[in-house]
């Protein structure tokens, strides 16, 4: 697949927080109980009820397994995977050394060492502002 360009990525991003936002409501009208998606989510009653409130984020890959569960579109999600897998290259077309961007858009060397160095690799763990504002700067 090709890059996404930059007005695309955008567009992508913003489809998806819309549908993020929405997951907690989602879930909520479902009727299912908080241990039917801890058990399908394969997480603790815990930890949904900590992102169902807002304590903690959804991992795309967590969005895509609600939507699924509830029969509903889960493409956006695909298609925002695609624009996650594809920052570092869009980075690197635009000539930008990868440390000196992430310090452009405000990421101190903290924060850029606790992501590199996270057990879950590449963007999937970053906020969705933090995402946003990676590709805004690009």
């Amino acid at each position: 697949m090709s890059l996404p360009t930059k007005s695309d990525a955008l567009e992508v991003i913003k489809i998806y927080e819309k549908t993020y936002q929405s997951i907690s409501k989602l879930m909520d009208e479902s009727g299912e109980s908080l241990n039917f998606w801890a058990n399908a989510l394969n997480l603790s009653n815990s930890a949904i009820s900590n992102k169902k409130n807002g304590r903690r984020v959804w991992k795309p890959n967590e969005v895509k397994i609600i939507l699924e569960t509830l029969k509903k579109d889960s493409s956006v999600v695909d298609k925002y995977f695609h624009v996650l897998e594809s920052i570092d290259a869009m980075i690197y077309e635009r000539g930008f050394k990868k440390l000196l961007f992430y310090n452009r858009i405000g990421l101190n060397n903290i924060q850029i060492f606790t992501r590199q160095h996270s057990k879950e690799k590449g963007f999937n763990s970053w906020e969705i502002d933090e995402i946003k504002k990676l590709v805004e700067n690009l």
